[in-house]
């Protein structure tokens, strides 16, 4: 792909310090051309394989909704009290679970089947914040609500990052 030049033959093609051009003009290589339509970059080459690629986009998708849960959690506690105790109440509503459970998680991520694990905590986040949202559309949502489901959230999490790949368990079932 590159090819390596003495320095007399790096004068001889591209010019020395002085400024002075050789009369002969420099080899240009052909510029890289990809093998099909398109190639990704190798950072990406592993979005080859169809079940990391969903794999990797459901990831994605899955902790896009769980960043968009905690603000809208923030942001309705806030619009309910005005107060920043009772955000911080939410906010450990929401962590202490994760503290707790992370290691029943991940005893039950080794012992379980991960995938079933993995769908079944994704169920069980989509139920809360369909409950949220009845909740909240309905006008019927009280901050004592909204902190029970933080902690289910926070419980849904804790065993839900354990049985990822990559999460430093042994491995993917």
């Amino acid at each position: 792909m590159f090819e390596c030049y003495s320095i007399e033959q790096a004068f001889t093609l591209f010019g020395s310090y002085d400024g002075h051009v050789p009369a002969r003009p420099a080899v240009v290589p052909a510029p890289l051309r990809p093998a099909g339509p398109f190639r990704l970059p190798t950072a990406f080459q592993s979005l080859r394989h169809r079940n990391y690629r969903l794999l990797w986009i459901g990831t994605l998708i899955s902790n896009s909704g769980d960043w968009m849960d905690q603000i809208a959690l923030n942001w309705l506690v806030y619009q309910l009290s005005g107060s920043a105790v009772q955000l911080a109440f939410l906010n450990l509503a929401r962590l202490a679970p994760i503290f707790v459970f992370t290691l029943v998680g991940g005893v039950i991520a080794d012992r379980a089947e991960r995938r079933r694990l993995l769908f079944t905590t994704q169920a069980v986040a989509m139920v809360l914040a369909f409950i949220l949202a009845t909740l909240t559309i309905t006008g019927l949502v009280q901050i004592w609500m909204v902190l029970v489901i933080a902690v289910g959230r926070g419980i849904v999490l804790s065993f839900n990052q354990r049985c990822r790949p990559g999460s430093g368990c042994r491995s993917w079932r």
